[in-house]
């Protein structure tokens, strides 16, 4: 009893240490936005790829429901350049056979390629392998480390048991997301031990402040190209007040007298914003305004 609490105290504790690393969820969504993309163009077919649930858990909630459940294809990476333990990529074997399937027959396939407990084919691996490097090449454009390629370090796609040696009573990141090829439905999901972000955590950090600050200065950079040449309507406010009665006595060559001495500011207004104050003048026989004073 006191062990298990001593566990659960544990867990809570690194729980936190992930609320210090709040891109670990942009990195996820990017992560499958990039394979949905890169994948539907691999196999010439429209990919969809939701995510399901972004959690902080224990490693072996995770690992027993893969030990009792073999279809899994699983991939074994790290951080290469760096001193850390390993994360892994697990993709149900329904999907990849539906992406199998597609590439070797297209839809038109008579039969299906899946059977239980079968073993896959050197074809079928070769073509695994490819999907494997299309995940590899968008985990290592997602995490933005300098000096550090995502390596793969084992691939298990047969119907072996897989030994989880790094994925101890640690708790992991898991990031669970929906793949839907056709009429096929499967899960794709990514653990990553906090241990193996702890050696790289800073760098992280780090990386991913100096790209949102990258983002807003492309946005705003966006924001003012597209906004550029677009007509606004200036307006001068005379700041003059009447009565209801007296507008309803108006005739022309009334004079309208406003608030303000000859020598005081009028408004400019954008859209009802005040965004100027000046002085009203003629040019060229034309009625003009000075700008006197910036207010925004």
């Amino acid at each position: 009893m006191s062990n298990k609490k001593t566990i659960n105290e544990t867990t809570m504790l690194l729980a936190d240490k992930f609320n210090e690393m709040p891109m670990l969820k942009s990195i996820f969504n990017s992560f499958i936005s990039g394979v949905q993309t890169s994948l539907s163009r691999h196999i010439n077919w429209n990919i969809e790829i939701q995510s399901e649930a972004t959690l902080h858990i224990n490693a072996s909630e995770y690992t027993s429901t893969i030990r009792e459940n073999s279809d899994y294809i699983a991939v074994e990476y790290n951080f290469s350049g760096w001193n850390t333990e390993s994360f892994f990529v697990f993709l149900q074997k329904d999907i990849i056979y539906r992406i199998i399937e597609l590439i070797l027959g297209g839809k038109n396939l008579e039969h299906s390629l899946t059977v239980a407990n079968r073993f896959f084919s050197q074809i079928e691996k070769n073509i695994i392998s490819s999907i494997i490097d299309i995940l590899t090449a968008e985990l290592q454009s997602v995490f933005l480390l300098a000096d550090s390629n995502i390596k793969v370090i084992r691939q298990n796609i047969c119907y072996f048991q897989y030994e989880y040696e790094n994925l101890k009573e640690d708790v992991v990141f898991f990031g669970r997301s929906t793949m839907k090829i056709k009429d096929s439905i499967g899960k794709m999901d990514i653990v990553i031990p906090y241990n193996t972000l702890l050696p790289i955590k800073s760098t992280l950090v780090k990386s991913f402040s100096n790209r949102k600050l990258v983002q807003q200065d492309v946005w705003k950079n966006h924001i003012k190209k597209v906004i550029s040449d677009i007509d606004v309507e200036l307006t001068v406010e005379v700041d003059a007040i009447q009565t209801i009665y007296d507008i309803e006595k108006m005739k022309v060559g009334d004079t309208i007298i406003t608030s303000k001495n000859a020598s005081e500011a009028f408004a400019i207004k954008i859209n009802g914003v005040k965004v100027y104050d000046c002085k009203i003048g003629k040019v060229n026989e034309k009625i003009a305004v000075e700008l006197i004073s910036d207010i925004l």
